[in-house]
């Protein structure tokens, strides 16, 4: 993953919700098309969305467009419940 420290323009959601346990989370992830970051196993992009995640035990941040972030949620509640905030230049 290339980004700590660069921009990221776009907006940033907090999905939260039961999230299983880190290698579950990574398979399901890889399956969708993220990448596991090299320095940190929680760390995540998706290079064709370009959508950095960030989980931290059952919290996730990322950091993407809009029309990507409804994509990342819809694909997370496939797999689990998940409860999503939107917070940034455009959201509601």
């Amino acid at each position: 993953m290339k980004r700590p420290g660069s921009r990221c323009e776009g907006h940033t959601a907090r999905l939260v919700g039961r999230v299983p346990r880190l290698l579950e989370l990574t398979r399901v992830l890889e399956k969708h098309g993220f990448k596991a970051g090299r320095a940190s196993p929680c760390t995540f992009h998706h290079a064709t969305r370009n959508i950095s995640l960030f989980v931290h035990g059952d919290d996730f941040m990322s950091a993407g467009l809009r029309a990507d972030h409804e994509w990342l949620r819809t694909t997370l509640e496939s797999e689990w419940a998940v409860k999503s905030t939107l917070i940034g230049d455009d959201a509601d």
